[in-house]
Order: C-alpha cells, then sequence, then structure tokens
C-alpha cells in the first residue's frame, strides 16, 4: 500500500525511458521553484546548462518567468532559447557577470562547478535568493561586504 500523496498513474503511452528524467532530473529542479515560491513576474537565473539546466530552462519558461540561462559554453545560446530562454550570460565573460547586478529574484545553480560566487551573489535582487542543486567540487567562499 502506498501513500496516496506520492503516487500518481504513468500513462501508458509514455516509456519509461522518457518518464525518468522527469521523475529524478525534473523534481530535482522543479521542488527549488515551487519551495520559494517562484512565479511568472520573477527573473529567474539558470546556473548550468546540462541536463538539469534543460530542464529548469524549460520548468521556469512554462512558469512565465523571464529565464536567463548561465554558462561557460558561449555556444550554447541558441539552444537555449529553444529551451524558452529570454536572455543569456556568458559565465566567461566577467563584464555580462557585472551588467546583471541586482537582476534576478531567483537563480538556480545546477552546475558541478566551480563559480565566482561573489559574481553571481551580485546578481540577486534585494531578498533574492540562490539554490544549489550541483555541488561544485571546492567550498563555496564570498565575502560578506
Amino acid at each position: 500500500v502506498m501513500d496516496h500523496r506520492f503516487v500518481f498513474h504513468v500513462p501508458d503511452a509514455l516509456s519509461d525511458a522518457d518518464v525518468a528524467p522527469m521523475l529524478c532530473g525534473g523534481i530535482t529542479v522543479y521542488a527549488p521553484l515551487d519551495h520559494h515560491n517562484v512565479r511568472p513576474h520573477h527573473h529567474v537565473g539558470i546556473i548550468g546548462v546540462g541536463g538539469l539546466g534543460h530542464l529548469a530552462i524549460q520548468f521556469a519558461s512554462k512558469l512565465g518567468c523571464h529565464v536567463t540561462a548561465i554558462s561557460t559554453s558561449a555556444n550554447k545560446r541558441e539552444e537555449c532559447e529553444q529551451l524558452g530562454a529570454t536572455g543569456f550570460i556568458n559565465m566567461k565573460n566577467v563584464e555580462e557577470l557585472k551588467a546583471a547586478a541586482f537582476t534576478f529574484d531567483f537563480i538556480l545553480a545546477t552546475a558541478h562547478a566551480d563559480c565566482d560566487w561573489d559574481l553571481i551573489l551580485s546578481m540577486l535582487k534585494p531578498d533574492g535568493e540562490l539554490c544549489l542543486v550541483g555541488i561544485p567540487p571546492s567550498a563555496i567562499s564570498f565575502k560578506a561586504f
């Protein structure tokens, strides 16, 4: 016997291979959007345009948010736009990062990479939130002021 809150029917027309990413990666990126009350008027930054980032861009876009993909791969700009991103920041371009100061209500970091956390935090609006679902290899550090 299963608790009905955690069980749902997967239509027979959907293959396990198609559904599995949504049950793992999908919930990994959707849960923070829901938990942090991300809404259509929010400006959301997604750091990392890999598997989790692809799903996060699509979810935030479908929620009606203004979505900016933030990636070290400048060649992913078009792909991000096709997924629903309306903006793109190349993390290798410090000027682009600085130009985004006080832009985001919410940043979801999906990349398993080290970042300049001071620059990332500077892109948040006052009361903005940063959520990590990708774990950087090194300790996270930033200046308090």
